[in-house]
């Protein structure tokens, strides 16, 4: 049976949690493009209540047609605010028809630090019959990764995901040369990070990237890049620690460091790590 035949069986309606992913509008998948199609309404989350937003910005670069269904959702930036949440919660039920599909878009992946999955606690105590379905979407550090060509995790190794702020001494924890480690909000972890390569220097190979997928997309992969605090709240990293110490050329005092493709040293889109040297 259809969604959309679903959504309207018994005159009830059918919420989808759909993830639009990491900002390019090609990545979306065909179930999640469909499903919106298909929805009478699109709730929006907007950080500050002012219509605006990342999933507001894919989702008029996918189709601008698309925001005559959009109804903006105010959402809290940070942690489980129960009182504002429950808000957000009172907006969506009180616009949902009677039956149909409807759908609530975050960008990446609805329940992967998603605004959805805190939504969702809520519309559970409110409204249990209310039937929900989710449509996953790629997070934005398995975009970074392909666009970088290079390698999440392979073979035995582990990935950890961790939001920021990090602490120095808990990334010295667990880069134990099995685990590679997922930052992300990055932004919050520079100092920490600084003060974490101060320490390890050459045993990690780390690479960062700001607004995956998009135009105006960056790629660090050095301190150097990290001397200001410009790094945006959309910035991911990735760390692992190295099998074996990087050799030191005599002649140039330099270790190994990501070499960056043809965009040089800012590494805007389409400046891949093409090897490590």
């Amino acid at each position: 049976m259809r969604g959309e035949d679903r959504g309207r069986e018994g005159g009830k309606v059918l919420l989808y949690g759909v993830g639009l992913g990491p900002g390019d509008p090609e990545l979306l998948t065909l179930k999640a493009r469909k499903v919106l199609d298909e929805s009478s309404l699109i709730f929006v989350p907007t950080p500050r209540g002012n219509g605006t937003g990342r999933a507001l910005s894919i989702l008029s670069s996918l189709d601008p047609g698309l925001l005559r269904k959009a109804v903006p959702v105010e959402i809290p930036m940070a942690g489980d605010a129960g009182s504002k949440w429950d808000r957000a919660a009172s907006t969506v039920l009180g616009a949902l028809p009677h039956g149909g599909v409807c759908s609530f878009v975050n960008e990446g992946d609805p329940l992967l630090y998603g605004s959805f999955l805190h939504l969702l606690r809520q519309l559970r105590k409110r409204r249990p019959d209310l039937r929900v379905e989710v449509v996953s979407g790629i997070p934005s550090f398995i975009a970074a990764a392909a666009g970088r060509l290079a390698p999440l995790a392979s073979g035995r190794e582990r990935v950890v995901i961790l939001p920021g702020p990090v602490e120095a001494g808990e990334l010295e924890e667990l880069l134990d040369g099995r685990t590679v480690v997922v930052l992300l909000k990055f932004n919050l972890c520079l100092e920490e990070f600084r003060r974490f390569l101060a320490r390890e220097g050459e045993r990690v190979e780390w690479w960062c990237v700001e607004n995956c997928t998009l135009p105006e997309e960056r790629l660090g992969g050095d301190l150097a890049s990290l001397s200001g605090n410009d790094w945006n709240y959309f910035t991911l990293a990735v760390v692992r620690r190295r099998a074996v110490p990087p050799k030191r050329d005599a002649a140039e005092g330099r270790g190994r460091t990501p070499r960056v493709g043809s965009q040089g040293p800012e590494g805007r889109r389409g400046g891949r790590i093409e090897h490590w040297e």
